[in-house]
């Protein structure tokens, strides 16, 4: 019963959706990929409880879990994708104008050599 209330959001949102015109397999992937989150939580919470020796020992694993896999992993994950986009960037801009700078220079060597004949 209690599943079945965590999923209602989901389940008039993905009505919504349907009825949209929004493709019943997006619909269905995304609840498939939200009861998974909602099962490995639901482990992770009988494994906290079975690990802890008192119930807040337990809470504060789970909270420690969630801070982590919710807060601490995407802000590290976009600063790490960032870093590397900007440091490709980098290189490509010297290598575009590397390529202008030598095409410049061969039409400033054929201008010059117009200009002796």
């Amino acid at each position: 019963m209690a599943v079945g209330l965590l999923l209602l959001p989901l389940l008039v949102t993905g009505a919504v959706a349907i009825l949209n015109g929004e493709s019943l397999l997006v619909v269905g992937v995304l609840l498939l990929t939200y009861a998974s989150y909602l099962v490995i939580w639901s482990l992770l919470a009988l494994l906290a409880s079975a690990i802890a020796p008192r119930q807040s020992d337990a809470l504060v694993l789970l909270t420690a879990a969630w801070l982590v896999s919710s807060l601490l992993l995407p802000s590290l994950a976009v600063t790490e994708v960032s870093q590397r986009s900007s440091a490709l960037g980098y290189i490509q801009s010297n290598l575009t104008m590397q390529a202008d700078l030598e095409s410049l220079a061969m039409a400033m060597m054929q201008a010059i050599r117009h200009l002796k004949h």
